[in-house]
């Protein structure tokens, strides 16, 4: 067995947990190698001629694992999406809901080479921006996808399979699946959906209307969303939190479940209601 070890560099310790757990796996037989997550991250010296790329190294390993927080999973399922590479992870961030294990779990990992552990596989979205016509952005998720404005209100027309299902202006929309719904998609007022189930969650952000509520889809459905030329304010569209690009009045977002799905392994036993609780519960 070969892992790929993913540690967030921007995270102060997440270095020295990659260490531990490549020690752990080593003494239960399986091979690692380090991979950079980000573009540009800084390799400490002399390592740097020993890493690698995930993009070099996923055909050949049989699982990622991940240091840092939810944004750093959250890239590293878009990295290994095409393989559908299993992924494990230690929470090194805040808030740490979509991440598995802590800082002091680094052990644990023993399990891995028995496999003595469960597999969650997630629903992912494909996202595409159409302008004039033609395909200008195209991506897959698996949190969320998010159109605001950037400075003032915009008009949105939102259709479930071309049946319009809300027509508003307000600071956005937020398209989520269901492991998306504990993030932003909440915040905006959105149900909570049980990460393992399909479902596709449309929640407006700060509509200007009452009746504008967050609708829970069929996953065979496909969300267009429409910039209403009404107002032209400037908006972006950002995927699981990378940088946003631009978006004009007349494009069409058009998204739907992807082919590709995300698996993250579990080694705790922990439920999902008690992980809602944990972390968002009274504090």
């Amino acid at each position: 067995m070969k892992a790929i070890l993913c540690p967030s560099l921007a995270q102060p310790n997440a270095l020295a947990a990659a260490r531990q757990v490549a020690n752990v796996l080593a003494r239960n037989g399986v091979s690692t190698v380090f991979c950079t997550l980000y573009e540009g991250e800084e390799i400490p010296a002399p390592e740097s001629s020993a890493w690698s790329t995930v993009e070099n190294e996923m055909a050949s390993s049989d699982v990622l694992v991940v240091f840092g927080g939810d944004g750093a999973l959250l890239r590293a399922a878009r990295l290994v999406a095409d393989a559908e590479l299993p992924v494990a992870s230690v929470n090194l961030g805040h808030l740490g809901f979509i991440t598995d294990l802590g800082p002091g779990d680094t052990g644990e990992f023993r399990r891995l080479a028995a496999r003595d552990y469960a597999v969650s596989e997630r629903m992912m979205l494909k996202a595409k921006v159409i302008r004039n016509g033609e395909c200008i952005l195209e991506d897959v998720v698996l949190n969320d996808v998010e159109i605001k404005g950037r400075e003032r209100v915009i008009a949105l027309e939102i259709s479930g399979d071309d049946a319009v299902m809300l027509k508003y202006t307000g600071d956005g929309a937020v398209v989520a699946t269901p492991t998306g719904s504990t993030a932003y998609s909440m915040s905006a007022g959105g149900p909570i959906v049980e990460p393992d189930t399909e479902a596709i969650i449309v929640t407006p952000i700060c509509p200007h209307m009452l009746a504008a509520r967050s609708f829970v889809l069929d996953p065979s459905r496909t969300v267009r969303i429409r910039m209403s030329g009404e107002r032209k304010n400037p908006a972006v569209i950002s995927c699981d939190g990378n940088d946003g690009v631009s978006l004009l009045p007349g494009d069409v977002i058009e998204i739907r479940r992807s082919e590709k799905k995300t698996q993250l392994i579990r080694f705790s036993e922990r439920s999902f209601y008690s992980t809602v609780y944990e972390k968002l519960g009274d504090r």
